[in-house]
């Protein structure tokens, strides 16, 4: 309805240019209809998928399996304000203020994929069509959350060293569990995408999957930046995320 309602005011002359659609979309008799809508299904299912979360658990915390998969957390890392003073995709307190948040979001990013995604083909068609086909000692995983952008590579790559990478601890320690229950060893590393403190040159592979248009532009450029520090000279990027259709609406 909000799509038809701009096709007829702007008629052929379509503006070009996002900050030329905005103004008009907001005056549009379903904006604030459509907005509300938006936010407030997110939020419906966020508090469904908390009630079944904290029914399941029962306040258990999360116990890190003796498995293959290892976490390195970093007690003084300092997450900064850009990732905590909002929350992503509207789940209440983010995915990095406690061991439930971790839980959550995994279970909340299989409902709003309707099942689609519930074995996690979206990660796994990237790894297999995106990545070429060769020999990677060490592989990169930015913004790697509970692991299900991570698994694939170590899956599709056994003998290469697989690296996960992500700000929020709760997310690493379920990314872990996971991760050892299929038996794949992988190491999960609390830090900065934008500086992770591994070494120049040690990546064959850096990667990322729908990460990218989280960030602030500063904080893109930075973690791009580091990208080509860590790839040895050949390495490979792949970033999977949105682009723009060309359509100014959308």
């Amino acid at each position: 309805q909000l799509h038809a309602q701009y096709d007829a005011r702007t008629g052929a002359k379509k503006p070009r240019t996002r900050k030329a659609a905005a103004p008009i979309v907001r005056k549009l008799p379903s904006y604030r209809w459509f907005a509300w809508m938006e936010r407030g299904s997110q939020k419906m299912l966020w508090r469904a998928v908390a009630d079944v979360v904290a029914h399941q658990r029962g306040g258990a915390g999360r116990r890190l399996s003796n498995g293959p998969a290892t976490v390195e957390l970093d007690p003084s890392l300092e997450l900064p304000e850009w990732y905590t003073a909002w929350d992503i995709h509207v789940q209440p307190g983010g995915v990095w203020k406690n061991d439930a948040s971790a839980d959550v979001y995994e279970l909340g990013a299989k409902l709003v994929m309707l099942g689609v995604n519930d074995d996690y083909t979206f990660h796994r068609a990237f790894v297999e069509t995106a990545v070429p086909k060769r020999k990677y000692r060490r592989i990169v995983d930015f913004g790697c959350g509970f692991g299900k952008s991570t698994w694939p590579f170590k899956r599709s790559h056994p003998e290469a060293e697989v690296i996960g990478v992500d700000f929020a601890a709760p997310c690493l320690a379920l990314a872990a569990e996971k991760a050892s229950a299929q038996g794949l060893e992988i190491r999960f590393k609390q830090a900065d995408c934008a500086a992770t403190g591994l070494e120049t040159g040690s990546a064959d592979l850096v990667t990322s999957t729908m990460l990218i248009h989280e960030m602030p532009r500063p904080q893109l450029e930075k973690t791009f930046k580091e990208a080509a520090r860590l790839l040895a000279p050949g390495g490979v990027l792949r970033f999977l995320d949105f682009t723009y259709t060309g359509d100014a609406f959308r």
